[in-house]
């Protein structure tokens, strides 16, 4: 037996949503990519697309879609904007500055215990920060920073989208059967295709999720942090 070579082969935004149709028996294997029909049902095939994988996100935090990513810091601004695609911010950070070497940690704190500083103008090397989500995510650090610097933080970020056929979906091959099934039942019950078949796609579906999650998920080692108080001394 002769294995191949390569392992790169990874199917485009129009091959999964074109075998995503099939599988929902929308249309039938070896219909052509081109005439209105197949320019309706891509279309509507992509927009489902967009939609599945965006609530993925809510599902939980996927490794490839935290990154590092690095906040210019200015001396005596205690407030950042995250750029629109931020999700997240998970863990906590380190800051450098210009006028130092190395770095310093930065803990990332809740909305109670931000609220419960008494001074938030005091400068100095920034120790905590906490992460304000609304429309826009803002970081607020404390104490405020008294020089220039970098802060290093986690950022969970939006997934890319999912408009051009041509490129490949933002996730690893991996989860190609839990999107190929997911988008295929959307297609399904969108079009009334008969209930057994959208309740197979969804079995189908729902069985390949819990490898991909698992797969997905960083693999360093957990932590446990206690956010409340207890009876325990040191």
């Amino acid at each position: 037996m002769t294995v191949s070579e390569t392992s790169t082969r990874e199917f485009d935004i129009d091959r999964i949503v074109m075998l995503a149709i099939q599988t929902a028996c929308v249309l039938p294997a070896g219909a052509p990519r081109t005439g209105r029909q197949w320019d309706n049902l891509s279309a509507q095939a992509r927009d489902f697309l967009e939609i599945n994988i965006d609530h993925m996100q809510a599902l939980g935090s996927f490794a490839r879609a935290i990154e590092l990513y690095d906040v210019e810091a200015i001396a005596n601004i205690d407030s950042y904007d995250l750029p629109p695609t931020t999700l997240i911010v998970v863990g906590d950070a380190q800051f450098s500055s210009t006028a130092d070497t190395g770095s310093t940690f930065v803990r990332q704190i809740g909305r109670e215990e931000y609220v419960a500083i008494a001074d938030k103008t005091s400068t100095g090397r920034p120790s905590v920060f906490y992460s304000q989500m609304h429309a826009t995510t803002t970081l607020f650090l404390w104490p405020v920073p008294d020089v220039d610097g970098t802060l290093q933080i986690q950022r969970g970020r939006l997934l890319a989208d999912n408009d051009d056929g041509s490129l490949t979906v933002d996730l690893e091959r991996h989860w190609t059967k839990f999107v190929l099934y997911d988008l295929a039942h959307s297609i399904a019950v969108a079009n009334s295709v008969n209930p057994l078949k959208c309740q197979y796609l969804r079995q189908q579906a729902d069985l390949a999720l819990g490898p991909s999650k698992r797969l997905a998920t960083s693999k360093g080692p957990g932590r446990a942090v206690l956010s409340h108080s207890t009876g325990w001394r040191s």
